[in-house]
């Protein structure tokens, strides 16, 4: 059902006015209702461990920065699930502030296992106003390693799902293979499902990441990582520093290239064809646009034309959209909670609202509540700040976890 269908069915079982819109209403029944959905809707993300809303999430190190940024639709981190892809290693953490600087300046250890915890103030107002951060700090050889974990988002909605060959108007919002998208032209969408979030998408059996790539310029400061161009080549910075008033990196030696105080590696970039091996690792040119390998596989039969930021559909080109989806845009929206479970929290809310008997529906709205819950859960929830020792309690969730 849609959004606007859910509120309906809540209106017409309770025995109160039914609207006719939500997006742009101004009459206050109607506004009224949409809030009272939107109060049901946040209470029920902060109730557990709903698997609709899981997601994952995967931080690529820079050569000596130690704080990484919270994605932008974060709510609460999902416990033990945070790994040192390269290493096979699951991170220490989340450590607590007194654990963290023990760690720091307490005593000196050769252990190399990475560890985390959430400190200082982000962009994203709904994260528990932190960035993680990572001990010891990622060197020169580190950068380009993937942390991974998996996390509850706060997008509780979702726009309609995208359907091949159908109009697309400007703007419009769609979901697609578990992302969101927002489309850049009225057309008519392809038939190829997207599957891109973050620049990294699928072609068949391989997984692609879409880099940035400038080209050289000289007297100018290289983070470990960094991809240019120069003489027609590509090239990636091994070890970060500031680059040579002129020249920059030449040939196609697998030796280190010296560049001022930068070292640089000679990256072959393929063409691409279809139902061929790559290997994790190697690089591709389509057009201006370089990928980097991330899974091993064999391609698939449709070229990919993703970028960093948007991907292409028949004629429409899409943009993913990261932040969380938790505002109405369009009456045809889509709830992730269950239809009974929405109707019967709208209904009890409904009539509170009207100052009318509603104590038997809410124990029936909390009946199904934990009936869906126990459908899915098998874990617990807890606050990635949070943990033993840090001086912050959090309040109890039903499954005995800890909320944000």
């Amino acid at each position: 059902m849609t959004v606007l269908e859910l509120v309906k069915a809540a209106a017409y079982e309770a025995g109160l006015p039914v609207p006719t819109a939500l997006v742009g209403a101004t009459d206050k029944n109607s506004l009224q209702q949409l809030h009272l959905f939107y109060a049901t809707g946040r209470e029920l993300r902060k109730a557990g461990w709903w698997a609709q809303l899981k997601k994952d999430h995967t931080i690529f190190l820079e050569s000596g920065k130690s704080s990484y940024p919270l994605p932008e639709d974060f709510f609460a981190a999902l416990p033990q699930t945070h790994w040192d892809a390269a290493n096979s290693w699951e991170l220490s953490g989340p450590l607590s502030d007194s654990g963290w600087n023990y760690r720091e300046y307490g005593y000196v250890t050769t252990e190399n296992h990475r560890a985390y915890r959430v400190f200082g103030p982000d962009t994203n107002p709904s994260s528990g106003g932190g960035q993680i951060q990572i001990d010891p700090a990622p060197g020169d050889g580190d950068a380009g390693e993937q942390i991974t974990f998996e996390y509850l988002c706060r997008s509780w909605l979702q726009p309609p799902l995208w359907t091949a060959a159908e109009s697309v108007t400007s703007g419009d919002y769609r979901s697609c293979s578990g992302f969101n998208y927002t489309a850049g032209s009225t057309d008519t969408a392809g038939t190829v499902p997207m599957n891109m979030a973050r620049g990294v998408g699928r072609d068949g059996g391989v997984v692609w990441q879409a880099v940035t790539v400038t080209s050289w310029g000289g007297s100018t400061a290289y983070a470990a990582g960094a991809y240019v161009t120069n003489g027609g080549n590509l090239y990636q910075a091994t070890v970060g520093g500031i680059s040579a008033s002129s020249g920059g990196p030449t040939g196609t030696a697998t030796t280190d290239i010296t560049d001022g105080t930068v070292t640089w590696l000679y990256r072959s970039a393929a063409s691409w064809t279809a139902q061929t091996a790559f290997t994790a690792g190697s690089h591709l040119l389509i057009s201006s646009q370089y990928y980097k390998c991330l899974e091993a596989g064999k391609s698939g039969s449709v070229q990919p034309t993703w970028s960093t930021t948007t991907v292409g559909d028949g004629t429409i080109t899409w943009t993913h959209k990261t932040a969380a989806y938790e505002t109405l845009v369009s009456d045809s929206d889509l709830c992730l909670f269950d239809d009974d479970l929405m109707i019967q929290g709208l209904k009890w809310r409904f009539l509170r609202a009207k100052g009318t008997a509603y104590a038997d529906i809410k124990q029936e709205y909390e009946r199904i509540k934990d009936s869906a819950l126990n459908r899915f859960n098998s874990g617990r929830k807890f606050s990635l700040a949070g943990g033993s020792g840090s001086g912050v309690v959090y309040p109890s969730l039903p499954d005995g976890g800890w909320g944000l």
